[in-house]
């Protein structure tokens, strides 16, 4: 990319800028693809997440990140950078990780530095698998315009996202890691609506993977997966093997 990430704002995604254009990549059916998203990590390091990350890192051929790796909820992303995290970025890196922006880590907050776990970058990804065809995105794009007029308010003045959604990231988390407790319905609520607002896929071996409602789901009706989230004492993320498409867990 020829100018710093941070300069890309919303407004120039949804004309059609360059990061919102799929990146398209093909792979044989036997490598193994982990995608995983929501990890919303933050400068406190924990050894015993750093050991699942590092053993599912290990076992794939290529890696996607989709959406809210680091989380400006918990922290900045200078801060992340320098954590002892930094230890997963030579092992992501060697994996040809592809990073896909979410919405607490838009790439105004980031910089360059994220080409030290990714090889590309940018808010849309289209593998071919064997004989899938997988359609990734983080999903907070789908948003309605109330959302995406706040999203670029944010863009305009991140002084106010670093204010405002400190408070509001936090209950939101709380909410969702009780409503998972509690078999609430809520998340699953969450992914009925993304269904119905996700981009429509052409056959029936083209699947939209994305997160952002932190609930897993494998709907084959609908060809719609969610890796679910893997923080707040959660681990659970996509593997694509084999044409085979299975939502896993540690």
């Amino acid at each position: 990319m020829s100018h710093a990430l941070h300069t890309i704002r919303y407004e120039d995604l949804f004309a059609g800028h360059e990061l919102s254009k799929p990146f398209k990549l093909v792979l044989p059916q036997n490598k193994r693809i982990i995608v995983l998203s929501d990890c919303h990590l933050n400068s406190r390091f924990d050894e015993a997440v750093f050991k699942k990350f590092k053993k599912i890192i290990q076992k794939a051929d290529c890696i996607v990140i989709n959406g809210d790796f680091w989380a400006d909820s918990a922290g900045s992303f200078d801060a992340f950078m320098k954590s002892e995290w930094k230890k997963l970025f030579p092992l992501l890196k060697a994996k040809n990780t592809y990073y896909v922006f979410g919405n607490h880590d838009m790439p105004i907050l980031s910089d360059e530095r994220i080409q030290q776990f990714s090889t590309w970058a940018g808010f849309r990804l289209k593998i071919k698998a064997g004989n899938i065809l997988l359609h990734i995105e983080h999903g907070h794009l789908l948003s309605g315009n109330f959302v995406r007029k706040i999203l670029t308010m944010y863009q305009k003045h991140p002084k106010l996202l670093k204010y405002s959604t400190l408070p509001f990231g936090i209950g939101e988390d709380v909410v969702r890691y009780f409503a998972a407790k509690t078999n609430s319905g809520v998340l699953k609520k969450l992914n009925t609506e993304f269904k119905v607002r996700r981009h429509a896929v052409s056959n029936k071996n083209e699947y939209f993977l994305m997160g952002h409602t932190h609930a897993p789901e494998f709907d084959s009706e609908a060809r719609y997966v969610n890796s679910g989230l893997t923080h707040n004492g959660h681990f659970d993320y996509i593997e694509v093997y084999e044409n085979k498409i299975v939502i896993k867990s540690l």
